[in-house]
């Protein structure tokens, strides 16, 4: 079963019950609605992860190009021109808001430390631990000099916890650059009555609270990150 086709099936078995996370290019999204123009509609939500706003990015050529709407625009012209108009909420998290540091370096290696002193296996803990490794060369992109790009992880986290939102704007997909230097970058505009709502600013602490307590299962790390994170910030 290809991933469009687990998309529509899954919307058929549990109607209104999943929450589709969509993490750059929108091509099964667009896929799935050509194929089924009913599935969005089956969604509890739509929920996608880094969009270029024309006004924040002068050229849309850079390390997370092919992880944004660069990569297939067109994809991103059908939710402007058909998701869009039908009734399930969407959310988008702004590239900007994702491509900030959030988390401290050294906050990372007591996870590590915490997690070898722990008197049992912890698998979300190991996991973890494998998503920040420094020897794998996809995880260095997210090591910064004042902190770690967690954007995905903080992202999917925070639309499941839309309290934490500082900033988050009612908008209307207005255009999508199809082609040239420009391409994949998204024009909103703002409309009480839009059908996007766009995600800028969280609360930093708060999120990454909310992120160690899912992980780590375990009161003890989340009491040492509230001591020895949160009191010197």
């Amino acid at each position: 079963m290809s991933s469009v086709e687990a998309l529509i099936y899954y919307s058929k078995k549990y109607p209104k019950s999943i929450h589709g996370i969509f993490m750059g290019p929108l091509t099964n999204l667009a896929l799935a609605f050509l194929i089924d123009n009913d599935f969005p509609s089956r969604l509890a939500s739509i929920n996608i992860i880094r969009s270029d706003r024309t006004e924040k990015t002068i050229k849309n050529i850079s390390d997370y190009a092919a992880s944004n709407s660069w990569c297939d625009p067109l994809a991103y012209v059908i939710l402007k021109e058909c998701i869009s108009k039908i009734n399930v909420p969407i959310r988008i998290v702004d590239l900007a808001m994702c491509l900030a540091p959030h988390l401290p370096l050294s906050f990372l290696d007591n996870i590590k430390n915490l997690n070898r002193r722990a008197s049992k296996m912890n698998k979300h803990l190991d996991l973890f631990e494998i998503f920040i490794d420094r020897t794998n060369q996809y995880s260095r992109k997210i090591y910064q000099e004042n902190g770690i790009i967690v954007f995905d992880l903080y992202a999917a986290a925070g639309l499941f916890n839309l309290s934490l939102w500082k900033t988050v704007k009612r908008v209307n997909i207005v255009n999508v650059v199809k082609s040239g230097q420009l391409q994949g970058q998204v024009e909103y505009q703002e409309d009480s009555q839009g059908s996007v709502d766009l995600f800028y600013e969280f609360e930093t602490d708060q999120m990454a609270e909310k992120i160690v307590d899912t992980i780590s299962r375990a009161g003890i790390l989340l009491m040492h990150y509230r001591r020895n994170y949160l009191s010197n910030n």
